[in-house]
């Protein structure tokens, strides 16, 4: 079959073409007129008119010196991680900083794949515009890349061909990740995870500019209110300064979205299951699950729930939490603990009948111990401990999260567990992170520090 039925579309000129090659005959291919796509390239990239930086409302992030750092460095910059919590500003971040430095702003491309144009565009035709609109490109950088089928391919030839300098690409899914692409890029690329604002963060968006110890300790009471509305609505960018109706709105969107787009639609699944999977986990957030109860609990099989899960882990809205066994299939066959990507997010979806503030603390340690890239674990025997955290080959911290250590039989509860972690791993300090009691306490020769949530969260960012 040869030739081509074409016809125009509004002002889009979008031409619908039937294949000649082997590879694609009986597909219809829908081709971009060059001039709409070369507009929309133009349109992703204001700094080409010389027009200023639009900074209003960007918060530095905390990850932006890493990002910045790896310039240094060949490979391509992964930026991965949930819809919304801020990837396409951080690369805009990057890209006003090599202007600072003086890179001539035509050289640097910014492409979404979210930008329709671009989503129907051949990759050949996406390499012509950029030929037409600059010689010698050195920067270029690819948003919500999983967007479009085998990018990782293109990416690898751009790479390999050395057509640019520097390449940046963000995405929403962890499968930019995965094996396959793994296996194409590999040794060519370095991966960095961006999540939700941390507390501080979450401070500076909401106008915090001294963060020194003294100064924190003397605004201890603001501080006290300033997490608890984090507690509550969470560190997406869009949400702070919102009321809870705009909050409540925001996050139902966020969710919305990943659900139906990201999941259902990507996977063709019913999205009625894996909402009811989604809402169930994160209403039971810090919380032990096997594969077995989830299927009974939510009605569908076993197989279904450990697939439905990935995909909730994959667009990061969910994560697991080992047990801690020095034999791997130990770890595999425990039950885990889930984990919710943001705490404002789950309560927009959660069933909830309570504050349950205590999750909520519980979840903030974990999340600020993935954001630092630690390599956590829940531990128990009889006792329990709420994190493990393990660095080469052993264990050296031991973390505990208990809001009220003021009732003495929940305190020695906590203790116990800690007790026996430290004999087990010979680890002779521990931290309890509370609600406001700040203390070191030296039980059976265990160094234990009480520091409340506020201040870890703080210190922990810093160090």
């Amino acid at each position: 079959m040869c030739g081509k039925i074409s016809s125009a579309i509004a002002d889009n000129k979008v031409y619908f073409s039937y294949a000649t090659t082997e590879t694609f005959i009986n597909k219809v291919i829908i081709t971009t007129d060059m001039d709409s796509l070369i507009n929309a390239i133009r349109s992703l990239n204001p700094w080409w008119a010389n027009k200023p930086f639009q900074r209003e409302g960007m918060i530095e992030r905390t990850i932006q010196k890493e990002i910045l750092e790896s310039l240094k460095l060949r490979q391509i910059k992964d930026v991965i991680g949930v819809r919304r919590s801020g990837k396409t500003t951080l690369l805009h971040l990057v890209i006003d900083n090599l202007i600072q430095h003086k890179i001539p702003p035509s050289k640097i491309f910014f492409l979404s794949f979210d930008e329709i144009n671009l989503s129907t565009a051949s990759f050949d035709e996406i390499d012509r515009a950029i030929a037409q609109i600059e010689i010698g490109p050195e920067y270029l950088f690819l948003d919500e890349a999983q967007e479009k089928a085998n990018w990782e391919r293109w990416v690898k030839q751009l790479y390999d061909s050395r057509k640019f300098k520097k390449i940046f690409v963000s995405g929403s899914n962890a499968s930019l990740l995965s094996k396959d692409v793994g296996k194409l890029l590999s040794g060519r690329h370095i991966t960095t995870a961006i999540y939700p604002f941390s507390f501080k963060e979450f401070l500076i968006a909401n106008g915090w500019k001294n963060f020194s110890r003294n100064y924190l300790l003397s605004e201890k009471n603001k501080i006290l209110h300033y997490l608890n509305l984090y507690l509550k609505n969470g560190g997406f960018p869009e949400t702070v300064a919102k009321d809870d109706i705009s909050v409540n709105r925001i996050l139902s969107n966020v969710y919305n979205d990943i659900i139906s787009r990201d999941i259902a639609t990507r996977h063709s699944i019913e999205r009625e299951k894996i909402d009811l999977l989604a809402k169930y986990l994160f209403t039971n957030i810090t919380k032990e699950y096997s594969y077995n109860n989830l299927a009974k609990n939510i009605g569908i099989n076993i197989e279904t729930v450990e697939r439905y899960l990935n995909y909730l882990e994959e667009s990061f809205l969910l994560f697991s939490l080992n047990l801690f066994s020095y034999k791997l299939k130990v770890q595999y066959k425990q039950n885990k603990k889930i984990y919710a990507i943001d705490n404002g997010l789950r309560n927009s979806i959660a069933f909830r009948f309570s504050e349950d503030l205590g999750q909520l603390y519980e979840n903030a340690v974990y999340i600020e111990l993935k954001r630092s890239g630690k390599e956590i674990y829940y531990w128990k025997r009889t006792g329990e401990v709420d994190f493990l955290i393990k660095e080469g080959l052993k264990i050296k911290e031991l973390l505990q999260v208990c809001k009220n250590v003021s009732d003495k039989k929940i305190k020695a509860r906590e203790i116990k567990g800690l007790m026996e972690a430290s004999k087990e791993f010979k680890v002779r300090k521990a931290k309890v992170i509370t609600e406001d009691y700040h203390n070191k306490e030296k039980i059976n020769r265990v160094d234990i520090e009480f520091i409340p949530l506020w201040l870890w969260l703080l210190l922990e960012e810093s160090n």
